[in-house]
């Protein structure tokens, strides 16, 4: 990039068009006054100012004599409009200025009709290239037949560019009149305009028009002779649609036998597929044998849409096929979804061929039936090496009976590993009528197998499965095990819409001999009711596992428990959880007031006798957007031992620029002193942004 200097800018700036000597750009013009005025007088006042020099003075006039063009082409008002155009036809010659001009060719575009076609058509002979474009793109858009055959008219025109422009108007009408003068312009000397007339003969796609583009063709060299077929295969593709399929194969098996360039003989080759009806069968399975790649992989995509008298053809004869062309039929069946071949996949699945057996244990998951799973879980369970393809099928393997049989096949298994196995398939799968079943493994005698089910569980089932989850947590080891099924059943209930709901299940459920083992769980969930049980079990003998649920607590709502407990609990092991969940929940719940938080974790600070309950409350203080916060934290970064998490905090509450702006000169300060002393590269360059203001 080049840079200039100032003295050189303002040298450029005083003598740019629109800026003064004093480098100000003055004011633009605004609109001009036409009230009352008839539109013809609008018109005569508005042309100057369409024609100022200075782009920006031109607009105000512009849009005002746009608004009266759009009102008079509305519907229902025939002869404002037609008087508004006529208006605009006779301000078209070359003593009106060339900025207006192209203002009003543009009008035309969108409300002109026949009457405006002949002397928009003389502007194509304007010097200006600007206005013959603008005049064929106004003709381009003319509903008027007579539009037609005025850019016909014009293309008799000698400059290279605006036969192409002339072109690509008739394409872009699909002008089936033009096509015999567009096959005039195939041999034009100019290459630019032989393509553009190519390319719009394709666009028209008439019959007349795939005779030029044929006739043209066999004279025609390269690159010509390409963009012809190119268009020549647009005809054809034209003829499909028009369910004209004859007329179409013949272009597409001509294009295909008698073409050399190969682009366009595999082009051809799509089509000749796509139009063969019942015999597009016999041509893929001759054409999957082949040495072609090309061809073999266009003749696979062909399969999508063939019929199914062709697709019988195909199946057919797939042993005939070699083993790689067999196992590419199969993934293009698997991709149609054409459960009427299960047998041929099913038939591959058995073969004892490694890689045609993969693809037929592949392709059962979207072609088989139920009848196919036993098949798929021996193999999916097994040592094969297709093991990993037959356990993707069974998570895709859908029908009548599928489901059911799945989990009847869970249901029946004894080995604990396939169990496990299926369990994941089924959850996998999203099968809730296995929740049943899941229940009796979660509280089954196999460990490895309780742990998969109560994973499952959490995603299966819903509020009314929570009681018969509870035995799962029972005879959950204490431990991971646990831990991961009081996930599962939180997840359950944390779809419950009303919260305070939550929590009843499981309450309901307690009783003094299972109190110590639920109240963990309460404690992820919360709760009104959970909070009242775990608060009266502190003075039970299971005042453990009452602090561990309210240690767990999912938000603000136990903050005076934990604070009395970090203060007061003779077990030290407990004070130690409280203080630290404390801090927890001070910053996890960021919609409750600040104040209360904040008044909170000054007193935990208080009674911070260690460093890491410092760093606690420190890293919650971090969430607190008070400049108080910020106060508390500061003298902690002449602590060794805690400067670094001070410095951390103190950058995240500068990212709040509702604290920081307002106290910027504070944070500066402050700020100065991170960078001092922090060691983290990132919180640097926060620091440094926070303190410039950004």
């Amino acid at each position: 990039m080049r840079y200039f200097s100032l003295a050189v800018v303002a040298v450029l700036l005083s003598v740019a068009p629109g800026y003064s000597q004093k480098g100000k750009k003055p004011a633009v013009a605004g609109p001009i006054d036409i009230k009352g005025k008839t539109n013809e007088e609008a018109l005569a006042l508005l042309i100057p100012g369409m024609a100022r020099a200075e782009l920006p003075d031109r607009n105000a006039p512009q849009q005002q004599w746009q608004e009266i063009c759009l009102a008079a082409g509305a519907p229902g008002n025939e002869a404002k409009r037609l008087e508004v155009c006529k208006l605009m036809i006779a301000k078209l010659g070359a003593d009106v200025p060339d900025p207006a001009r192209f203002w009003l060719l543009k009008q035309l575009e969108y409300i002109g009709r026949v009457e405006s076609v002949a002397a928009v058509a003389k502007v194509i002979d304007d010097p200006s290239e600007v206005l013959r474009e603008s005049a064929i793109r106004c003709l381009a858009n003319n509903p008027a037949e007579e539009a037609t055959a005025a850019l016909v008219g014009k293309l008799s025109a000698k400059d290279a560019k605006t036969k192409i422009a002339l072109a690509n108007a008739l394409g872009y009408r699909r002008a089936a009149s033009a096509a015999s003068a567009l096959a005039g312009e195939l041999t034009n000397e100019s290459p630019a305009v032989a393509q553009a007339a190519a390319r719009a003969l394709g666009r028209i796609a008439s019959a007349d028009a795939a005779a030029q583009l044929n006739k043209a063709r066999a004279a025609a060299k390269d690159p010509v002779r390409l963009w012809i077929c190119d268009a020549y295969l647009l005809c054809a593709d034209k003829l499909v649609k028009d369910g004209k399929t004859q007329e179409a194969a013949a272009i597409y098996n001509d294009l295909y036998g008698n073409e050399k360039n190969r682009a366009t003989r595999m082009a051809a080759l799509e089509g000749v597929l796509r139009s063969a009806g019942d015999d597009a069968g016999a041509r893929i399975v001759k054409l999957l044998t082949s040495d072609d790649r090309d061809a073999r992989n266009i003749a696979l995509l062909a399969i999508a849409g063939i019929n199914s008298n062709s697709l019988k053809a195909v199946a057919a004869a797939a042993d005939k096929l070699p083993v790689q062309a067999q196992v590419l039929l199969l993934g293009a069946l698997a991709n149609r979804r054409e459960k009427s071949q299960a047998a041929l996949a099913l038939k591959a699945s058995q073969s004892s061929d490694a890689d045609l057996q993969r693809a037929g244990i592949l392709s059962l998951g979207l072609l088989g039936d139920a009848s196919a799973l036993p098949l798929l879980v021996e193999t999916a369970f097994s040592k094969s090496k297709h093991a990993e393809a037959a356990r993707a099928s069974l998570g895709t393997i859908a029908g009548p009976g599928v489901d059911e049989k799945l989990i009847a096949v869970l249901a029946a298994e004894k080995q604990p590993s396939t169990r496990i196995g299926l369990i994941a398939i089924v959850e996998a799968r999203g099968l809730a009528a296995a929740v049943p079943v899941l229940h009796e493994d979660a509280r089954g005698d196999d460990a490895a197998v309780r742990q998969a089910a109560m994973k499952a569980l959490g995603k299966l089932a819903e509020a009314k499965d929570v009681g018969a989850m509870i035995p799962g947590i029972l005879k959950a080891a204490k431990g991971v095990e646990r831990e991961n099924a009081e996930k599962a059943i939180a997840a359950v209930v944390a779809r419950i819409g009303e919260p305070d709901k939550r929590a009843d299940a499981i309450v309901a459920a307690v009783s003094p001999d299972n109190r110590a083992d639920l109240l963990p769980l309460l404690g992820r969930i919360g709760g009104p009711k959970a909070l009242a049980l775990a608060k009266q079990s502190l003075d039970t003998k299971d005042r453990s596992a009452a602090v561990l649920a309210l240690a767990n607590w999912p938000d603000y709502s136990v903050s005076d428990v934990l604070l009395d407990l970090a203060k007061n609990a003779p077990e030290p092991e407990l004070k130690k959880l409280a203080f630290k969940n404390l801090a927890r929940v001070n910053s996890l719940d960021k919609d409750h007031p600040v104040p209360p938080r904040f008044a909170v974790l000054k007193q935990a600070m208080a009674i911070a006798d260690d460093v890491e309950k410092k760093k606690a409350v420190i890293d919650a203080l971090s969430t607190i957007r008070e400049m108080e916060a910020l106060r508390l934290v500061v003298p902690f970064l002449d602590d060794k031992l805690l400067n670094q998490a001070a410095c951390k905090t103190i950058v995240e509450l500068a990212h709040s620029k509702t604290l920081r702006q307002p106290n910027q000169a504070e944070f500066v300060r402050v700020l100065d002193r991170v960078l001092v002393i922090c060691r983290d590269k990132e919180l640097i360059e926060r620091a440094k942004k926070y303190k410039a203001n950004q």
